[in-house]
Formats: structure tokens, sequence, C-alpha cells
């Protein structure tokens, strides 16, 4: 279900547009950046639970845990510059309520 096609059902990748790509991320692209996801919004719930599932036990917690860093709300822009940078690789986690 990971895709790297651009619009579509069955993993296409959406970044804010209905029926396709918004131009939010074509500067990841120019960068050389990878965006992929899954997009489970239109697959029917049993397809889901399925994707879902297996994300949940073929993922290491440990090592997902290792590239998490988490920060504050108030920390979100500086740290959005820091990823445009280059300077923050891995997974940012926003806690809202910190």
């Amino acid at each position: 279900m990971c895709g790297n096609e651009i619009s579509g059902r069955g993993g296409g990748l959406r970044t804010g547009a209905r029926n396709g790509f918004s131009g939010l991320g074509w500067p990841f692209i120019l960068r050389g950046a990878a965006l992929q996801g899954i997009d489970s919004v239109m697959a029917p719930k049993a397809e889901r639970i399925v994707a879902w599932n297996r994300l949940a036990s073929d993922l290491d917690a440990a090592k997902i845990a290792q590239i998490t860093q988490e920060i504050s709300l108030a920390e979100a822009l500086e740290a959005g510059h820091d990823i445009v940078l280059g300077k923050i690789r891995g997974r940012v986690v926003v806690d809202v309520n910190r």
C-alpha cells in the first residue's frame, strides 16, 4: 500500500488535494526527498484494518523510537525550518498538549 503515485486509489500520495497532488510537496521532491505514504482515506475499511495491523506488527517500535523526537507546538516553527535545512532527520512528533 506504500506507493510513489501522485494520485489515484491504491497507495497514491495525498498532501491536501482532493484528487491529486498539491504543490506543497514540490519543494521536497526538488530536494530529492522521497514522499511516500499510505492513502487509507479512500480504501475500504477492511483494507485499512489489514494495512494498519501489518504496520503495527512489522515495524520495530524500538527502531522507530530511536529516530523519533517529541517537541512542543511552540517548537514546531523552528523545527520546520530545521527540517527544510536538513538539520533534522527521522520523525518529529508535535505534542500539542506539552
